[in-house]
């Protein structure tokens, strides 16, 4: 399942992965970023990951693959909240998948720190 909230009536939306990821979920957030983009709205985005998410299908991960592909128009910077321990082995994949897109990695505790590297004006 995947949540979205938004942080402080800000352009900063904070998305969460609570279980594995279903189709449902990714659907909800494809339809979260079109509405974005369809508004020519450009976001910042924290996500949530306490694990590495399964993949209850391969029609899942096909969605997925189409979600990146529609965030890159719409996501200015990302800002991980995770253990680093895992998300480190998987870095050069995330940069392959997001290129342009400002990403940097936060303890999962550490969500004041992700919300102000989003705000800060990038050069």
């Amino acid at each position: 399942m995947i949540k979205i909230e938004q942080i402080q009536n800000k352009n900063i939306y904070l998305f969460k992965v609570t279980d594995a990821i279903d189709q449902a979920g990714v659907e909800t957030f494809i339809t979260f970023l079109e509405t974005k983009a369809d508004n020519n709205e450009k976001i910042k985005v924290i996500g949530v990951m306490e694990s590495l998410p399964g993949f209850e299908n391969f029609k899942t991960f096909v969605e997925m693959v189409k979600l990146k592909s529609k965030a890159i128009t719409v996501i200015e910077k990302y800002a991980v909240l995770t253990n680093k321990d895992w998300i480190e082995k998987i870095i050069p994949i995330g940069n392959f998948m997001t290129p342009g897109i400002p990403v940097k990695h936060f303890a999962i505790n550490e969500r004041e720190a992700a919300i102000e590297w989003l705000e800060q004006i990038q050069n």
